[in-house]
């Protein structure tokens, strides 16, 4: 698994009007492997992205995997998402 994660939540997959949060990682060839999807009710006053990064920890567990230790996240300036990756 690649040491970067990429984080964002994206208005261009709006379900109801609230926008999916989509974590990833990109390969050797820079393509992007999404391995988490969520649907966000608001993206700037929620836990929304802790939950994700969370529930991925737990999940890598569970199929016995090694938990995630990325040396770098790649996003936009969304303050939310940075601060919910530090609780983790």
């Amino acid at each position: 698994m690649s040491q970067h994660i990429h984080a964002d939540a994206t208005y261009k997959l709006i379900w109801q009007g609230f926008p999916v949060l989509v974590i990833g990682t990109i390969d050797l060839n820079k393509a992007f492997h999404p391995f988490g999807l969520a649907i966000c009710t608001n993206e700037k006053k929620t836990k929304d992205f802790e939950f994700i990064f969370n529930s991925i920890q737990i999940d890598m567990q569970k199929i016995n995997k090694a938990l995630l230790q990325p040396t770098a996240l790649i996003l936009d300036a969304a303050d939310s998402i940075k601060n919910d990756f530090k609780n983790v």
